[in-house]
């Protein structure tokens, strides 16, 4: 039986660079955004504030902006996963990287466009899904609102 997971994603950008997370999952280490699942309960907006803040430390003060809804199809599981956007104007004076509190997060960093693309075509984003979030952000969030992707 395909289980449903709700899931939630967010580019968070500053100075024209993205903040991503570096992680372990399945023995390989790879760059995202910030992500994750929602907590029961929890509304898509009160899921990435705090996985946000759980893998960068950061608080977000005000919502982000909805941009895009993909729906993963993996072998055991569907994942429908909520994009959002925030530009941050200053970062946080407590920002330093590597200041969530989520264990599994390696390091946090800013990147630019080029050096995203260049995670995009060397395979070292986590999943199709991680690969298809952040090209929305290279393509400006032109592209269309709602994609399947497969493994």
């Amino acid at each position: 039986m395909n289980k449903t997971k709700i899931s939630t994603s967010c580019v968070i950008e500053h100075e024209g660079k993205i903040l991503m997370i570096q992680e372990e999952q399945n023995g390989k280490i790879s760059w995202d955004i910030p992500a994750g699942g929602l907590d029961t309960g929890e509304t898509i907006f009160q899921g990435i504030k705090r996985e946000v803040l759980e893998e960068t430390g950061i608080t977000l003060l005000a919502d982000p902006v909805h941009k895009r809804f993909f729906q993963y199809i993996e072998t055991d599981k569907t994942t429908i996963n909520f994009l959002f956007f925030i530009e941050l104007e200053s970062l946080p004076e407590t920002h330093s990287n590597n200041q969530g509190t989520d264990e599994d997060i390696i390091n946090i960093d800013w990147f630019d466009k080029e050096a995203v693309i260049k995670m995009i075509n060397t395979d070292s984003t986590e999943n199709n899904l991680a690969t298809a979030r952040l090209r929305t952000w290279v393509d400006g969030f032109t592209n269309i609102e709602i994609s399947v992707i497969s493994e």
